[in-house]
């Protein structure tokens, strides 16, 4: 499966195209500001007031992806987050409570679902195609990427709309915060979306040579997963692109790319992102780190609470 088109918005200026610097915020605790593009060149302007951030995030990203692809209609829309529309669902909820439960609008919890981002593309679209979103918390992104790998492998002459949102609002930081959930790294958001196809194409990015599942059992087992990979397969990555700071099996370089973007369930996205920029060519400078002279493999390893561990493998074309 081939990457053909990608586009992303983060706290970096992932949307433009061309060199990135990556700027360290690491020592950074408030929540990061994204950098986004001027909507109105994607979207029409009546329609952009009435979006949420997550689904102005995802129209937009998705609207770019198909533009770079030169498609007009995908044969599929998938989404994954974990949270799905929180400004929303927080807007629901602040009504029903000042409201007493009485007199509530359906538009706020129509609204606040999480297939909202990939149906909004579809009505704007008119696109009657297959369209799922997966809700899988840290792996929701890795299921939309499988079931895309899927339909490819039953249908090559299919193209497929992939991608991955989520956002951060003042309640769900003040909760995850109650929580401990950003002890290390700042809260984040973004989306991120990909144009997928069977065929290799002039323009395609990168190959996604497969997306693996395994239960660890535990949670942080990575190495032992990717080492158990390595040997089974015969091929070694050149660059780890993860969410923690895990250690990495001897020899291979791994940089956590969530010091740049902050924490948010769905980063894997953002990753996905950066790998099909960096294998496609694109000068992209981290700071505090520094690529491999030569990249063609990138992997991307991920893991819930559970210890369940995903792993896309991708390569360059």
């Amino acid at each position: 499966m081939y990457i053909q088109a990608a586009s992303c918005i983060s706290a970096q200026a992932s949307f433009n195209k061309g060199a990135l610097t990556l700027k360290n915020i690491s020592a950074s605790k408030e929540r990061l500001p994204l950098v986004e593009p001027d909507y109105t060149k994607l979207v029409d302007p009546k329609l952009i007031r009435r979006m949420s951030r997550i689904i102005r995030m995802g129209v937009a990203t998705a609207m770019a992806a198909l533009q770079d692809a030169e498609l007009a209609m995908p044969d599929a829309i998938l989404m994954g987050t974990a949270y799905g529309c929180l400004d929303d669902t927080g807007s629901f909820l602040k009504k029903m409570v000042e409201n007493q439960e009485e007199m509530l609008t359906p538009t706020a919890f129509i609204q606040s679902t999480h297939n909202t981002v990939a149906a909004q593309i579809a009505l704007l679209l008119k696109c009657h195609a297959y369209n799922n979103t997966y809700v899988q918390r840290n792996l929701s992104f890795q299921s939309a990427l499988l079931d895309a790998l899927l339909l490819l492998q039953e249908n090559p002459a299919r193209r497929v709309l992939a991608g991955a949102a989520d956002e951060c609002t003042n309640y769900s930081e003040a909760v995850l915060r109650r929580f401990g959930v950003y002890k290390t790294l700042p809260p984040g958001e973004g989306a991120a979306c990909f144009v997928l196809g069977a065929e290799k194409t002039a323009g395609s990015l990168a190959r996604v040579s497969a997306v693996e599942w395994l239960a660890s059992g535990r949670p942080g087992a990575v190495a032992d997963a990717l080492q158990s990979i390595m040997e089974r397969t015969g091929e070694r990555p050149d660059l780890l692109l993860s969410a923690s700071d895990d250690p990495a099996p001897a020899g291979i370089s791994s940089v956590n790319y969530t010091r740049y973007i902050g924490q948010y369930p769905t980063s894997v996205g953002f990753a996905c992102w950066l790998a099909a920029a960096l294998l496609s060519g694109v000068p992209v400078k981290p700071e505090g780190f520094v690529f491999p002279a030569t990249v063609s493999r990138v992997w991307l390893p991920a893991t819930d609470e559970n210890g369940q561990l995903a792993i896309i493998r991708l390569e360059a074309c």
